[in-house]
């Protein structure tokens, strides 16, 4: 059994098993907070259920199955691949995107365990 303590700078756990404190991994946590941050807002999810649908969109296409202006769309986006959720690919002056499997794959198993 674990018992998790938060604190700014350092996440602790008790094991109850060794009655023991130990240190994890915070970058480790620090991306996944971050990565969920990144999926809290509702466009963001709706671009990554697109992305999940096919290989690879353009912005071009992002553009017309989300409902937001270019520019919106764009910070969007920036977010996303900032977070490692979602590959940027440039061609010429287009720019598609894909998501990245491994990076979901992690996402799943934090909610999992």
């Amino acid at each position: 059994s674990l018992f998790i303590i938060l604190t700014i700078r350092n996440i602790m756990y008790y094991n109850f098993d060794s009655y023991q404190y130990e240190r994890k991994n915070t970058y480790e946590w620090n991306r996944n907070i971050k990565t969920c941050k990144v999926l809290a807002d509702e466009t963001r999810v709706k671009i990554v259920l697109e992305l999940l649908k096919t290989d690879e969109l353009c912005a071009c296409k992002l553009l017309g199955l989300v409902d937001c202006q270019q520019s919106t769309l764009s910070h969007h986006m920036k977010l996303l691949v900032d977070g490692g959720i979602v590959r940027a690919r440039k061609d010429w002056k287009w720019t598609h995107y894909s998501i990245n499997k491994e990076r979901i794959s992690e996402i799943v198993n934090i909610f999992i365990l």
